[in-house]
């Protein structure tokens, strides 16, 4: 007898994401990150950012824990350094959903402007 299972896929994207780099020296960046939830994040548990070299994830860092649903945010700690903490430049800032089996596979992600002010 055939034997029948119902499998469900869902896509819980986040948007809307928004990046301040407080941090005025150059290379590097330091701020709150913010994003909107998924319209539908029923199977989402948590988010997970990190800083990337290309928006695919190339060379992907995590940057702090698992953020639980219902934090819409996530720090950049000042003085982050965009080319120092490795070989790779990182440009990108990207969260993923993760659901209680398995992180996204496409995250969605931010360019990040280094904002940079001297004095003279």
């Amino acid at each position: 007898t055939p034997v029948y299972l119902l499998i469900e896929d869902r896509i819980s994207n986040v948007s809307n994401m928004n990046f301040t780099d407080l941090d005025l020296d150059p290379l590097q960046v330091g701020g709150t990150v913010h994003w909107q939830p998924p319209p539908d994040d029923a199977l989402v548990q948590f988010y997970i950012m990190y800083v990337a070299a290309s928006k695919d994830g190339l060379h992907r860092s995590q940057m702090g824990p698992d953020i639980p649903v219902g934090t819409n945010l996530s720090t950049l700690p000042l003085e982050f350094d965009l080319d120092n903490y490795s070989e790779y430049n990182y440009s990108e800032i990207l969260v993923y959903t993760k659901s209680s089996l398995v992180e996204q596979t496409t995250a969605i992600a931010l360019t990040i402007f280094d904002e940079v002010r001297s004095v003279s």
